[in-house]
C-alpha cells in the first residue's frame, strides 16, 4: 500500500527504468479494457477506454460487471491482477511477473466460469493499437522492482495535485472522477472542464515521459479547435511551468523535476501551477 502522505525523492528517480516499468504496466492493464469490452460496460462517456486509480490502495480498476457485481483491477507495485467485488474487496489475484497474457486469459476464464459468468466474448484483440509491440505468449518482466513502487507513488502524487487544483479552481466543472486513458497511457488523468462553448474545453492532468519531455509532467491543455494559440502572448506560470505549442498540442507543462524534494512543497507547487494555467486558459 502506498502512503499518500510520503514524499517522493525525484532526484533519485531513474526515468528510463520508470519508462520500462510503465510499458509493462500499460500492457497489463489492457485486461481491464478487454473485460469491459466483453461485457459491454458503458457506465460513462467513452467507457471502456478509460480506467481509474485508487490512490489509497494503489491499484487500477474498471467499472463493475453489474449482474455479477465484480470488476477487474491491477496493482503495479507487486504486478498483480485483481478480481474485486463491487466494494473493492479482493476476491482473487494472479501474480504477473514471469507470466504471459495467455496465462492471464486462462486465469480470467477459470475465475469467471467458477462464478457462472460466460466468457464467449472475452477476446485478446483490442479496438486500438498500443505504442509498442506485444504478444500473447511473451512474459511480463521488470528488472527494477523499485520502479514499480515509484510508478505508483508518482501516479498518486499526480492525481492528488490534479484533484486539488480542480476542486479549488472550478469544482462545478468537474465532469466526474479523474481517469486514465487505456489506449495511450500518456495521461494520468485528463479532466475536461466544460465551458458554455463546447469547443472551449480544458484538459488537466499528468502525462508520462514522451518525445517532448523525458520525465513525468503536469499539463493543462487547450482544446479550442479554432483559437490561435500564441504562448508569447500569455502570462508567465508559477512553479517553473511554461507554455508549449507543438504540432497540434497547445497548453502549459510543468516537469516533475521542478517540484523539488520537499513533500509538502511538491504538492503546493503542482497545484499552484495547475490553478494558474487553468485560470489563464479558461479566459483564453
Amino acid at each position: 500500500m502506498i502512503d499518500i502522505h510520503e514524499g517522493i525523492s525525484l532526484e533519485s528517480i531513474d526515468w528510463p527504468e520508470i519508462r520500462r516499468a510503465t510499458e509493462q504496466v500499460h500492457k497489463a492493464v489492457q485486461w481491464i479494457g478487454r473485460v469491459e469490452n466483453a461485457y459491454h460496460i458503458q457506465n460513462s462517456y467513452d467507457s471502456p477506454l478509460r480506467i481509474y486509480w485508487d490512490s489509497q490502495e494503489a491499484y487500477f480498476y474498471g467499472n463493475t460487471i453489474k449482474k455479477q457485481a465484480i470488476r477487474i483491477g491491477f496493482r503495479p507495485e507487486d504486478f498483480r491482477w485483481l478480481l474485486l467485488d463491487k466494494e473493492g474487496a479482493v476476491i482473487d489475484t494472479l501474480s504477473g511477473l514471469g507470466r504471459s497474457d495467455e496465462d492471464v486469459w486462462a486465469w480470467l476464464q477459470r475465475s469467471f466460469i467458477q462464478r457462472g459468468i460466460p466468457t464467449d466474448n472475452l477476446h485478446y484483440e483490442m479496438q486500438y493499437s498500443l505504442p509498442y509491440s506485444h504478444s500473447i505468449t511473451k512474459t511480463y518482466t521488470v528488472t527494477d522492482r523499485q520502479a514499480l513502487a515509484r510508478f505508483s507513488s508518482l501516479r498518486t502524487l499526480g492525481i492528488r495535485m490534479t484533484k486539488a487544483a480542480l476542486l479549488f479552481s472550478r469544482p462545478q466543472t468537474m465532469r466526474e472522477n479523474i481517469y486514465t486513458w487505456l489506449h495511450n497511457f500518456d495521461s494520468c488523468s485528463n479532466i475536461s472542464l466544460f465551458q458554455k462553448d463546447e469547443e472551449k474545453n480544458i484538459g488537466v492532468g499528468m502525462a508520462l515521459p514522451d518525445s517532448s519531455i523525458g520525465e513525468y509532467y503536469l499539463y493543462v491543455r487547450n482544446w479550442a479547435r479554432h483559437a490561435v494559440f500564441n504562448p508569447n502572448a500569455l502570462p508567465g506560470l508559477p512553479s517553473g511551468g511554461y507554455w508549449l505549442s507543438k504540432d497540434d498540442w497547445n497548453g502549459a507543462v510543468l516537469p516533475f523535476s521542478k517540484l523539488g524534494e520537499d513533500n509538502v512543497l511538491q504538492l503546493d507547487k503542482g497545484v499552484l501551477f495547475l490553478i494558474g494555467a487553468i485560470e489563464t486558459l479558461g479566459d483564453f
